[in-house]
């Protein structure tokens, strides 16, 4: 029979954390779900750790092995791979080294989505940031949301969930984790699932192109997730193994998509106004690594996208640091 929901979890190396997050999901209170776990290549010496979980689960948890690389395939591959596989009607997706922390999660989803009078594309939940044992209070995601909504004196559903659209959604000033999105099948489909290149921020990414396209989204403010912000010492996570420079160019990619081909103005615009800012950071860090002739490369672009009197002067620097660096190599 097809399961209700399906759950991706992509995993690698961490067979502690990811033990905590399976748990999370398979002692969920609503149990029409299955698990597709996808093994994006770990060790042989962790394979024996991964081999000893599977044995403890029943057939609702599906597991799939790929060949291992030295970077992995990557955390929108290995999602899609599982999507692929998977068989439910709607798609959930939880990091390995993350946990739900409401055991009724999925059973209110469920019920938000039964009990609407319309299709329902997307439902987003929250999740908070933790360091170690502490919380990450800026890491609010679309938490903002819950504070448009109480100031505009909107009612909720008979579950708690309000309908939201995109203007509410891009003036919440963030975007929704994967640990807390969940998505129609078909929709995810429709738009083409995560996109493969980018190994940063594929969730703001896929955020963008759902909500371009969805009829019917529903929010719940409950926090569900626990997200453990990366350590920056450690190389197994995808926030630490990537360089600040490169993050921006995965940033510039997934923000020149939005502005040119989403179908809303509103995301068209939020592309163009963030791709600025992205072109902005990239020459002031540029600058600080002594590589002015390259950051005023990037500023120009930026101003071309925002032009400001602040950035304008701020390029004119940048402009004259080039012509003294380019001076001082002649010299």
């Amino acid at each position: 029979m097809t399961p209700f929901f399906s759950i991706i979890i992509p995993t690698r190396d961490r067979p502690e954390t990811f033990e905590k997050a399976l748990t999370s999901v398979v002692e969920q209170s609503y149990r029409d779900l299955e698990v597709i776990v996808i093994d994006d290549g770990s060790t042989a010496e962790q394979r024996k750790s991964m081999d000893r979980l599977q044995a403890k689960y029943d057939e609702r948890v599906k597991w799939y092995q790929l060949d291992r690389r030295p970077r992995g395939h990557g955390g929108s591959f290995a999602r899609n791979t599982g999507a692929a596989k998977s068989k439910g009607a709607y798609i959930c997706m939880l990091d390995d080294d993350d946990q739900w922390t409401d055991m009724e999660y999925l059973s209110r989803v469920h019920k938000v989505i039964a009990d609407s009078d319309i299709q329902v594309d997307l439902h987003f939940a929250n999740q908070e940031a933790y360091r170690g044992d502490d919380i990450v209070s800026a890491a609010m995601w679309i938490q903002g949301l819950t504070e448009i909504i109480t100031k505009q004196n909107r009612s909720p559903d008979a579950n708690g969930a309000f309908d939201v659209d995109v203007a509410d959604l891009l003036r919440a000033g963030g975007f929704c984790h994967l640990n807390t999105l969940v998505v129609r099948r078909e929709l995810f489909d429709m738009v083409g699932g995560l996109d493969e290149n980018l190994r940063y921020e594929e969730d703001r990414d896929l955020f963008l192109r759902v909500i371009d396209v969805a009829k019917t989204i529903k929010y719940s403010p409950a926090v569900v997730s626990r997200h453990n912000v990366p350590d920056p010492a450690r190389q197994d996570n995808v926030s630490t193994m990537v360089s600040n420079i490169d993050k921006h160019l995965f940033q510039l990619h997934l923000l020149a998509k939005a502005s040119l081909l989403a179908n809303d103005p509103a995301i068209r615009a939020y592309g163009r106004r963030h791709r600025a800012y992205t072109l902005k950071k990239i020459a002031e860090e540029l600058v600080e690594a002594g590589r002015a002739r390259d950051a005023l490369n990037y500023a120009l672009q930026g101003l071309g996208a925002k032009p400001t009197l602040k950035w304008t002067a701020y390029s004119l620097l940048i402009a004259l640091r080039a012509v003294m660096q380019r001076g001082r190599k002649n010299a």
